[in-house]
C-alpha cells in the first residue's frame, strides 16, 4: 500500500506542469486559469500524503514534512509574493488604449492607490498570478512532499512526458495538422505539439533534451557502479537496455527542438551536445585504470549516437530546417538578444522608469506600450507576438516592478540554493582530498551526479534563451524550469541531502 501511495504524491506533485504542457502550453489564458487552481489543490495535496522513508508511518511523515515546511525561507518568500500579485487585482486602473474614450471624457486613469501595485485588466492579470501560484505550489510540493527516490522518479517523469510531447508535434507534422488534435484553438498561428509560438517550444524540448542527457548519463554511472559489483551486475537482465535507454529520449527532443525552427534553441542544443561530448571525453581522463576502459566504451557509444544524431539531420531533415540551420549564426542571435532590430526594448525600457517599483500588471505592457512610441513605431506596429518584450527579465520588470522581481529572484535562488550548496561543498572537499595526494578528480564538473550538472546547464540555456525570446511567457517552460531545481537534489548523495 504503501508503494501506491508514494506514486500517487509523485503523480500529485507533477500535476501543475502536465496541465501547463498539455493546456496549449498554458498559452490560452482562459483555460489554463480554469484548469490551474485545481492542479495547485492536486499538488498541495501532497502534503496530506506525502512519501515516506523506509518504514516510516504517515502520520510520522506529515510531521516531518510540516517541520520542514515551516522551517523553509521559500514557504515565506511564495505567500509574500502570492499576496504581493494578489493586490493588483483589488487596485484596478484604465488603460491607456482600451479605455481612451472615458480617459478623454475626464476619468481619472490611476487606480485608487496609485502608489500600491496595480494593474489595468484584472483577468489578465489573475492569469498570470495562476502561472507563477501554480508553478511554485508544485516545486515546493516536490521539494518536500517527496522523498529522495521519488524526485528521481519526477524527474524522469518529466522526461518522458516532454518525449510524449515530441511525438504529438511529429505526428501533427506528417498529418499536416494546423492545431493540437483534441480542438482547433482561436490563435493566428500554426502549433508544433502544445505550443503555438516556435521560442517557448524550442525553449522546452531544449530542457527536456538536457534533462534528458544528464538522465543518460547517470545511467551509464549506475552500472558502471554494478559492474564493479559481479554479484549485482549478474543480477541485471539487460544491462544495455538499462544503461543506454534514454537515448530515445535524448534523439526524439534533439529533433523535436530542430523541428520548432527556433533558431536560439537549435543553437543551445548543438552547443550542448559539444559540451556533452566534452563531458564523456572529461570523465574518461578523470579516471585510471579499469574505470578508465569501461568508460571509454560509453564515449565509443555516446559520440557514434551523436554523429548518428547530425548525420540524420544532414541527411533526413526537412527543407524548412536546413534552411533556418544555414542561417544559424552567432550575429543573428546576437540580434535577436540585444533587441537592436525592434522597439520592444525602448518602449519598455522608458515604461519601467515610469513605474520602477510596482510595474503595470501582469500583461500591462501590451497595454502601456503603444502611449510610449514615437509615430514610426506606431506604423510598426508588430501584430503577432508583440505583447510581449522579448526580453522576458526587461517585461518582468515592467509588470511587476522591481520588489516583484526581486520577490521572483528570491524564489529562484532559494530552489537551487541546496543542490549548488552541495555541488560547492563536494568541489571544494574534491579539491581538498587532491591537493592531499588522494587521487580524487578536483573538476568541478565530476563532483555531483550527472542531472545535476545538465539540471542547471539547461536551465542556464534557458535563461539565456529569455533575454532575446519570451520562453519563460509559457507556463509549461516556467514550470518545468522551477521543477527542475528540486528534483534535481534527489540526484545528490543521502548523506549531504540538504533539502
Amino acid at each position: 500500500m504503501s508503494g501506491v501511495l508514494d506514486k500517487i504524491a509523485i503523480v500529485l506533485v507533477s500535476m501543475p506542469t502536465l496541465v501547463a504542457v498539455w493546456a496549449y502550453g498554458g498559452l490560452d489564458g482562459r483555460l489554463f486559469a480554469q484548469l490551474a487552481p485545481y492542479a495547485t489543490m492536486l499538488a498541495l495535496a501532497a502534503f496530506v500524503c506525502p512519501q515516506r522513508h523506509g518504514d516510516e508511518r504517515w502520520a510520522t511523515a506529515c510531521r516531518r514534512v510540516g517541520k520542514a515546511m515551516l522551517h523553509d525561507p521559500l514557504l515565506w518568500v511564495v505567500v509574500a509574493l502570492f499576496l504581493y500579485m494578489l493586490f493588483p487585482l483589488f487596485n484596478v486602473g484604465l488603460c491607456p488604449g482600451c479605455d481612451w474614450r472615458a480617459i478623454d471624457a475626464g476619468a481619472d486613469p490611476f487606480p485608487p492607490l496609485r502608489h500600491l501595485p496595480f494593474c489595468v485588466r484584472p483577468v489578465e492579470h489573475a492569469h498570470v498570478v495562476w502561472w507563477f501560484v501554480a508553478s511554485l505550489a508544485g516545486a515546493f510540493a516536490a521539494r518536500h512532499a517527496l522523498t529522495r527516490k521519488g524526485k528521481c522518479h519526477l524527474f524522469e517523469l518529466l522526461v518522458w512526458n516532454g518525449v510524449a510531447v515530441a511525438i504529438l508535434g511529429f505526428l501533427q507534422l506528417l498529418t499536416e495538422a494546423q492545431y493540437p488534435f483534441w480542438g482547433k484553438v482561436e490563435r493566428p498561428f500554426t502549433f508544433f505539439a502544445t505550443f503555438a509560438y516556435p521560442n517557448m517550444a524550442g525553449a522546452f524540448f531544449t530542457l527536456v533534451y538536457a534533462f534528458s542527457l544528464g538522465l543518460w548519463f547517470h545511467r551509464m554511472v549506475m552500472v558502471e557502479e554494478l559492474t564493479l559489483d559481479d554479484e549485482r551486475h549478474g543480477k541485471l537482465k539487460h544491462p544495455i537496455l538499462m544503461e543506454h535507454y534514454p537515448v530515445v529520449a535524448v534523439a526524439l527532443s534533439f529533433f523535436a527542438v530542430l523541428a520548432t525552427l527556433c533558431r536560439a534553441a537549435m543553437m543551445l542544443v548543438i552547443l550542448l551536445t559539444v559540451i556533452a561530448f566534452l563531458y564523456m571525453v572529461g570523465r574518461i581522463f578523470a579516471e585510471t585504470g579499469w574505470m578508465r576502459a569501461r568508460r571509454l566504451k560509453s564515449l565509443v557509444v555516446a559520440a557514434v549516437f551523436m554523429l548518428g544524431l547530425f548525420g540524420a539531420v544532414t541527411v533526413y531533415a526537412p527543407p524548412k530546417v536546413l534552411q533556418e540551420l544555414k542561417t544559424l549564426t552567432v550575429l543573428s542571435v546576437a540580434d535577436r538578444v540585444s533587441g537592436r532590430a525592434q522597439y520592444h526594448s525602448r518602449v519598455a525600457s522608458a515604461i519601467m522608469r515610469k513605474y520602477p517599483l510596482f510595474g503595470v500588471g501582469g500583461w500591462g505592457y501590451r497595454h502601456f506600450s503603444v502611449p510610449f512610441m514615437t509615430e514610426t513605431e506606431r506604423k510598426s506596429l508588430q501584430g503577432v507576438g508583440g505583447a510581449n518584450v522579448h526580453n522576458d527579465y526587461l517585461q518582468f520588470l515592467v509588470e511587476h516592478g522591481l520588489v516583484g522581481c526581486g520577490l521572483l529572484l528570491a524564489c529562484v535562488y532559494l530552489l537551487a540554493a541546496p543542490a549548488a550548496g552541495v555541488w560547492r561543498r563536494t568541489v571544494l572537499q574534491s579539491i581538498a582530498a587532491a591537493r592531499s595526494s588522494m587521487g580524487v578528480s578536483s573538476l568541478a564538473i565530476f563532483s555531483v551526479a550527472p542531472p545535476v550538472v545538465w539540471t542547471f546547464l539547461g536551465c542556464c540555456g534557458a535563461l539565456i534563451h529569455a533575454f532575446g525570446d519570451c520562453p519563460l511567457r509559457s507556463p509549461a517552460v516556467l514550470s518545468l524550469l522551477l521543477f527542475s531545481l528540486p528534483l534535481a537534489c534527489g540526484f545528490l548523495p543521502r548523506e549531504q541531502e540538504s533539502d
